[in-house]
């Protein structure tokens, strides 16, 4: 899902856990640990967060800081040393669409060609124009693509992107209309090679859906779900198996995206008899 050169999604709703689960990625790929059920291959780069002001850089210290305690112990100083957040704090700071020159100057400054995965977040606040015009969000890619390629050419591009609300609106994330999922213009779906696509599983937020929103240079992985930890550390996710599923909080999304279809079937047909009698 994460290849040398390419770019990769990781869409949901606010409050979904977007910039933490890429964290996650990061921590489980610089330890060669599973990401839920997904194998992790050991990437001994750089993965530099570039984030806007959504959360401060010391919520990312307090993730980053409980996160450790659910990798080993000899691979916490691989994690801290090569996983970078830079946070825009600052009013002079911001990233936004003429942050081109400075995203170069930091890439290159955290290593240059030894990053390997550089991620943007939120994706929203590079768009200059209209999010829903396709003109304009391929601006985007190409001043962003082209200001990481400049001082890392293999690295991996990852763009962290708002879903859109309301609960028909999250069962998108599976199934024949994962494609819609994103909010604004498509272009984004589109110019990846891979994407994840994360929806609650209740109103609760007590845990996730993970689904492949697509996969062009893999085969897609199936959905599944993570919870939060229960306890001292609760901002690691862990992967739900069916078997601690009662509910198969899993599959709701799907059963009700189907219950809604045969609904809106039910009530067109009905509404087809009346006019014909």
């Amino acid at each position: 899902m994460v290849f040398p050169g390419a770019a990769f999604s990781i869409v949901g709703p606010a409050g979904t856990g977007k910039t933490r689960f890429f964290i996650q990625m990061a921590c489980c790929s610089l330890s060669g640990t599973p990401l839920g059920p997904l194998q992790c291959p050991k990437i001994e780069q750089t993965w530099l967060l570039l984030a806007g002001n959504e959360n401060s850089l010391n919520r990312y210290k307090a993730d980053l800081r409980a996160m450790l305690h659910h990798f080993p112990a000899d691979s916490h100083e691989a994690i801290l040393s090569r996983l970078v957040c830079h946070v825009a704090e600052e009013y002079d700071d911001y990233m936004g669409p003429d942050s081109a020159e400075r995203i170069t100057e930091t890439v290159v400054a955290n290593g240059g060609p030894a990053v390997g995965v550089v991620a943007y977040d939120p994706t929203g606040d590079l768009i200059s124009g209209d999010a829903n015009a396709d003109a304009d969000l391929r601006l985007m890619l190409r001043r962003t693509g082209s200001a990481v390629r400049k001082a890392s050419r293999n690295a991996a591009i990852a763009y962290v992107h708002h879903a859109r609300e309301g609960r028909l609106n999250i069962s998108q994330a599976v199934g024949w209309d994962k494609g819609n999922f994103g909010k604004g213009s498509k272009a984004l779906h589109a110019a990846v090679r891979s994407a994840f696509n994360l929806a609650p599983m209740d109103k609760a937020h007590t845990g996730i859906v993970v689904a492949c929103g697509k996969c062009n240079d893999a085969r897609p992985f199936a959905a599944f779900g993570m919870k939060l930890v229960d306890g001292v550390y609760p901002v690691s996710y862990t992967h739900l198996r069916a078997h601690e599923n009662p509910e198969h909080l899993v599959c709701r999304l799907l059963l009700e995206k189907n219950k809604t279809k045969i609904n809106r079937m039910t009530q067109k047909y009905a509404l087809h008899h009346h006019l014909k009698h």
